[in-house]
Formats: C-alpha cells, structure tokens, sequence
C-alpha cells in the first residue's frame, strides 16, 4: 500500500516535467502527454525510491510491477 503522500497519490516534478500519476500524464512547458499505465506505474515506483535515495534494479521493477510475470527478453 502506497503512503498518501507519495508520488502515486499526488504530482511531483521530475526537472521540467510535472506527472499527474491520477491522470496518467506528464506536462512539460504547458504541453501534455499521456502515459501508458504500465509506463506510469515505473515512473512512479522509480519517484518513490529516489525519494527513499533508493535505486531500483531491473529484477526489481520486474517483481514490483509485472508481478514476476514477463514476456520478452528485456520487458522493463
């Protein structure tokens, strides 16, 4: 479970870009782009360790996001 705070529940700033992990977009310079799901779920789990001065590997994306369920050779 996520902490209320965290970058899941609310925007933050990743250099000029703000994501808006509720609305599935990334805004930069007043222009807006919606991100895939999946993709937004790595851009938020990669927020939250680097808030904790954390660094996820890829085996660890795999397990957090895909579940340890993958296809392909390189799915992160």
């Amino acid at each position: 479970m996520r902490k209320p705070n965290s970058p899941a529940h609310a925007r933050f700033r990743i250099g000029d870009a703000q994501v808006q992990p509720d609305r599935m977009v990334v805004s930069i310079g007043g222009q807006e782009q919606v991100i895939e799901p999946r993709i937004m779920e790595v851009l938020v789990a990669l927020a939250e360790a680097a808030e904790q001065d954390e660094v996820l590997s890829a085996e660890q994306l795999l397990i957090k996001i895909w579940g340890g369920t993958f296809y392909g050779d390189n799915p992160v």
